[in-house]
């Protein structure tokens, strides 16, 4: 290897490791490396899923350190979580189809649990609890169910909606709902009980996210999408400039629009171009023997301006500016 290629190489190590100035490092706390799944958060916690357990962060992320239990079944898997000041909502996903999904709830953060929904969702997944005010709803593989009374009855919502639609994902404010499902997105405007198609533009492809930022709504399927509110025009894809087809996971903070692609982190700011805030490929954990080499982001959280990600068989991490 001749001096020139010696240069370049190290040139290119550096760009790796510093993108933006920015650095990877493990999240601290004894059960940080068990964290695989999604993340919530309230004002005053982090909540995170893993090892088909409840962990939470008192400290934005930075720490692991507390573990709840949950009582689930033994054919169940934990597959969505949803948390306000007052509750904290787990559903599940079913091993065995002779099983049935719930959702389990705790008022007490996490000390004591009490099961909801049996009978109700049958042999599927509880893909999404999304909570609005003091109405709770799940997104299951049966459609769109509705409590008022946080979980303890269920009523379905799937007027409008076709028949056995897989529904992934919600969000809305205080005028409008969004459902996401295999068939595509539709929109409420009386809480639920009748939906519409909102689909002009749309490849016919399963949702599997929708963020609402303002008058902005994003949706998130093989490509993203963006259209103003009230969403009676055509949804434009705004995917170009990701360099992959594996989008895993949409956020808005700031008015910034904040995406995963299997092992980049991308942002985008209005009518701006995508661009690559984290690119762990071939990046050695600072300071640890640790690597994340080609390992997919499965998810991740920003909290008081830290990314909080998480990777495949490898727990939480932080990205940080360097000189932090």
């Amino acid at each position: 290897m001749n001096f020139k290629t010696i240069i370049l190489t190290l040139l290119l190590i550096t760009f790796v490791a510093t993108i933006n100035g920015q650095q990877i490092k493990p999240c601290s706390g004894k059960y940080r490396k068990e964290i695989n799944g999604s993340f919530c958060n309230t004002p005053k916690e982090l909540f995170a899923l893993g090892n088909n357990q409840l962990y939470i962060s008192c400290d934005n992320g930075l720490s692991w350190d507390k573990k709840k239990y949950i009582p689930i079944n033994k054919t169940e898997v934990l597959s969505s979580i949803c948390a306000n000041d007052s509750v904290i909502l787990v559903g599940t996903q079913i091993k065995d189809f002779d099983d049935e999904a719930h959702i389990y709830r705790s008022f007490d953060n996490g000390d004591n649990w009490q099961i909801c929904g049996s009978g109700v969702f049958g042999s599927t997944t509880v893909n999404r609890i999304y909570l609005k005010n003091d109405t709770l709803f799940s997104c299951t593989g049966y459609g769109v169910f509705r409590s008022l009374n946080w979980g303890s009855s269920w009523q379905k919502c799937n007027s409008g909606l076709p028949s056995a639609n897989k529904t992934f994902c919600m969000a809305g404010n205080d005028s409008i709902l969004f459902v996401g499902g295999r068939y595509g997105v539709y929109y409420s405007k009386n809480g639920g009980q009748n939906w519409k198609p909102c689909k002009n533009g749309i490849a016919k492809e399963s949702i599997n996210q929708i963020v609402i930022n303002n008058d902005d709504v994003y949706l998130l399927g093989k490509r993203i999408y963006h259209q103003k509110l009230p969403c009676n025009k055509v949804w434009i894809d705004i995917t170009q400039g990701i360099q992959t087809t594996f989008i895993n996971h949409l956020l808005c903070n700031d008015d910034k629009l904040y995406v995963s692609a299997f092992w980049q982190m991308y942002q985008k700011e209005g009518a701006h171009n995508w661009e690559i805030i984290s690119l762990a490929v071939n990046k050695k954990i600072k300071n640890t023997d640790e690597s994340i080499k080609g390992l997919p982001i499965t998810s991740f959280i920003i909290t008081d301006s830290t990314f909080v990600v998480s990777y495949s068989n490898k727990g939480a991490y932080l990205i940080l500016d360097d000189n932090d």
